[in-house]
């Protein structure tokens, strides 16, 4: 997910339509104040290596877990303040935890692929580590 304040946009990301090239070229316009989700490690120097905007705003802050203590729990056991944005949160969530005035000015952008690529692109990138002699495991 990426939020830009300028222009106000939200990108939501689906699973297995090539979302990351995407989120990577939109880093490009982001601000000190964008909400920019992580992405893998290998993408990340990518998008480091190009010169745009890394992971950053995507957490609680530490007064929003002072004030749920369910939070805080999951804060002190994790050492690490939870995400409050995530790669692929749904757009409820997203909407829920952005607030109705930054959701209702902001243009919402995700992609949407040919169903059959989808499904294709799911099965391999689930299967990715099956190999046998050689040979990728139908089945």
């Amino acid at each position: 997910m990426i939020l830009l304040k300028d222009p106000p946009l939200i990108f939501l990301k689906p699973r297995k339509v090539a979302g990351t090239s995407f989120e990577i070229a939109l880093s490009k316009y982001a601000r000190d104040d964008s909400i920019i989700t992580p992405i893998s490690p290998e993408d990340e120097r990518a998008r480091k290596d190009l010169g745009f905007w890394s992971a950053q705003n995507y957490k609680f802050s530490f007064s929003e877990v002072a004030q749920d203590k369910a939070l805080a729990l999951r804060t002190l056991y994790h050492r690490s303040l939870p995400k409050k944005y995530y790669n692929h949160i749904p757009a409820e969530l997203a909407k829920r935890r952005l607030g109705d005035e930054i959701w209702r000015k902001s243009l919402k952008v995700s992609i949407v692929r040919n169903p059959f690529d989808q499904l294709v692109s799911m099965y391999f990138w689930q299967n990715k580590g099956d190999k046998v002699g050689g040979a990728l495991v139908l089945g």
